[in-house]
């Protein structure tokens, strides 16, 4: 498909679909507080690093549980409202920051803050799907992850300006985008959020079940994304170190070739999410999966800059493949009556191999060496094959007349 004709399809999404782009964008854009707050607690409050450190893992563990007890109330309450309350909450615990200034103070405000922040990321696929059909689902979201890339392009370089003039900018940014994106959303919520009616089979298979997981598509599926992810996250940690520790490059030369990605996704995700639209999700999640591996793995071999970033090109392909797909794969499978909270688990999934993941890579190069832990990397990476090769199709949907 041409490159203009698949940007011009992303036309016929419905309004209520962009509301939630510009939403998105503008809280994505302004997120600025998470990557600095080490640097603000010890530096502007004067903690330890041993007391800065446990603040950040009481982060990553509140996030554990959010998404999934989030996901699971959006079910009952709605994705939408929920989604309302949770960006006003972010807004106002950031800027609680800057009334507290003792340990235990950050630490119940760190608790808040990311329950409300990480909470309502399962909710923006959900609210997603209740505006797009299911054919357009793999293209949609892809143009939503293009909201999500371009504000955590914009938020690192926009931070690092405030912090050196100020670092107390960053929460009144971040706070204040946080509230500004609820605005938008309340505003265009005014005459109501125009939810889909489930399709017959979808409801038939609702909320009743015992155990979400009963549909083996969705255990494959997150089996899948953790290997996926783990290998995936390593793109913000242990690539950084290969380059800066271990092929002798300047901060210069990841700073370049790191851009590489963001400029892929941005020119390339959506027009190759929809050209491949056709695709089974088996055809695809197994393609991007092994180019995630391989990507990594690749770095095994490499010298130089240039060698870098061809590895890096490679698994930016599998990204782009991969993580638009596993998304509309959970929204597709998961219960009608259940998506938020299936949702929820597979934001679930990625908080833990973010705990996980950079910290293994990382003592993987300082005691096996490089070439030993890229190759350990690409080998766990192609375990995702064993599930993704597996996985049946989504139910069709019933058509209404």
């Amino acid at each position: 498909m041409p490159f203009r004709r698949a940007w011009q399809e992303t036309r016929g999404l419905s309004p209520a679909f962009w509301l939630v782009f510009v939403a998105t964008l503008i809280n994505r854009t302004g997120t600025m507080v998470l990557p600095f707050l080490v640097l603000y607690l010890t530096r502007a409050l004067g903690m330890s690093g041993s007391r800065a450190a446990f603040v950040m893992a009481t982060w990553g563990v509140v996030a554990l549980v959010a998404s999934p007890l989030m996901g699971r109330l959006s079910d009952r309450v709605g994705a939408m409202r929920l989604m309302k309350i949770l960006m006003v909450l972010t807004g106002l615990f950031l800027l609680a920051y800057l009334a507290v200034s003792t340990f235990a103070g950050v630490v119940v405000v760190t608790t808040a803050a990311s329950f409300a922040n990480e909470g309502f990321r399962p909710l923006i696929p959900t609210v997603v799907a209740q505006v797009v059909p299911a054919d357009r689902l793999k293209s949609a979201f892809a143009v939503s992850r293009l909201a999500t890339n371009l504000g955590m392009a914009i938020a690192p370089v926009v931070g690092g300006l405030l912090a050196d003039h100020d670092i107390v900018l960053l929460f009144w940014v971040d706070g204040g985008t946080s509230l500004l994106a609820a605005l938008v959303l309340i505003a265009g919520t005014r005459k109501g959020w125009p939810a889909k009616k489930p399709s017959a089979p979808r409801a038939a298979r609702g909320g009743d079940g015992p155990w979400l997981f009963a549909d083996a598509r969705l255990r494959l599926c997150f089996l899948a994304t953790f290997p996926i992810a783990v290998v995936f996250l390593q793109h913000n940690s242990s690539f950084a170190l290969f380059m800066v520790d271990k092929l002798k490059l300047t901060a210069v030369d990841y700073g370049i070739v790191s851009s590489i990605n963001p400029v892929l996704i941005v020119l390339l995700e959506v027009p190759l999410a929809t050209a491949l639209a056709h695709w089974s999700y088996r055809r695809t999640l197994t393609l991007g999966a092994f180019l995630v591996a391989v990507g990594f793995g690749a770095l095994a071999f490499v010298d130089g800059v240039f060698g870098a970033a061809a590895g890096l090109v490679i698994w930016t392909f599998g990204e782009m493949l991969t993580l638009p797909q596993l998304n509309a794969y959970v929204t597709e499978v998961a219960p009608e009556a259940r998506r938020g909270e299936a949702l929820g688990y597979y934001m679930m999934i990625w908080s833990l191999a973010s705990s996980v993941g950079p910290w293994l890579g990382i003592q993987g190069l300082e005691y096996i060496g490089a070439a030993r832990m890229w190759t350990a990397a690409m080998l766990f990476g192609l375990t995702a094959l064993f599930a993704t090769l597996r996985l049946r199709e989504p139910d069709p949907v019933a058509v209404t007349v």
